[in-house]
């Protein structure tokens, strides 16, 4: 359909548009890349959070806390059945001894409220890890629920409360990340299609002489294209290249202890230049199907 005479054509008419309206191009690219900015941002945050809920899940475990007096034969019974149970990884059995003593590591300096002790209080215990596709807050209450009624297991405890709130409080994050790009998508496709319609009305008339002498609407329409996935890819990379330097700023400034934070994979960043390229073309289809019609 275009040769490579109407290419070349193509970019020379959007290098001298872009030297003509510069202001305009910064602008719009800028509005790309500073909404690119905040989603990359968000969508940081959001990995991070989501690398750090699956931390924790694989750390849940739920507490067996046993009755006292139980044989050894009687605890080594119970230690297998749970373990054999389809959602239990393994199982690690703690004697009273070895509670009292880790519990006098956690006091360290307070260990004198221990003193006078006649007998060890606390109880022996089980603790059980998860397989990774039971870490959710449902199979953790089921197995707790089914483990209640097990001969010689006085307690359950697996943070019910502290579970729910970070599921929660993911779940709410995911929310606003979605929202959060809604409005910059709608906010910026505005922006680039108002600035597209102030372009096209500065150069109605050189537009218009070109549809006298015969061009069609796509040839007039294809440096107006160019441009916007011009803008598009331009502003992404701005944002990436923006994110990664205070994300590098960050990291060197603040001391996380052993969390680690990291960057956006590859995949996410391709997306966030698709994103940009996607933003401009979407905001040029707009402005120019109610300027150009076809």
């Amino acid at each position: 359909m275009f040769g490579l005479w109407h290419i070349g054509y193509f970019f020379l008419k959007v290098l001298r548009n872009i030297r003509q309206n510069l202001m305009i191009h910064l602008i719009t690219t800028g509005s790309i890349a500073f909404s690119l900015l905040i989603l990359g941002a968000v969508l940081c945050v959001l990995l991070n959070v989501d690398d750090l809920v699956k931390k924790w899940r694989r750390e849940v475990s739920i507490v067996l806390f046993l009755e006292d007096n139980l044989s050894t034969s009687k605890i080594e019974n119970l230690k297998t059945e749970i373990s054999e149970m389809l959602e239990v990884d393994n199982i690690l059995y703690i004697p009273k001894e070895e509670a009292l003593k880790k519990l006098k590591t956690q006091l360290k300096n307070q260990q004198g409220i221990l003193e006078g002790l006649e007998t060890n209080p606390l109880p022996a215990s089980f603790e059980i890890r998860l397989k990774p596709r039971f870490q959710n807050i449902q199979s953790i209450r089921t197995l707790a629920q089914r483990l209640k009624g097990f001969r010689g297991i006085d307690e359950v405890q697996y943070g019910e409360a502290w579970i729910e709130r970070l599921m929660t409080g993911f779940s709410l994050i995911k929310l606003v990340t979605l929202a959060i790009f809604g409005l910059l998508f709608v906010s910026t496709v505005f922006i680039i299609s108002n600035i597209i319609k102030l372009t096209i009305y500065a150069r109605r008339e050189e537009l218009e002489i070109m549809r006298l002498v015969g061009a069609t609407n796509l040839f007039i329409k294809c440096p107006f294209y160019i441009e916007a996935l011009l803008q598009g890819l331009v502003g992404a990379v701005l944002a990436v290249a923006t994110l990664f330097g205070i994300y590098c700023l960050f990291v060197s400034k603040v001391q996380m202890g052993s969390l680690s934070i990291s960057f956006l994979p590859s995949d996410v960043i391709l997306g966030i230049i698709g994103a940009g390229i996607g933003l401009g073309l979407f905001g040029s289809l707009v402005s120019l199907r109610r300027f150009i019609r076809t």
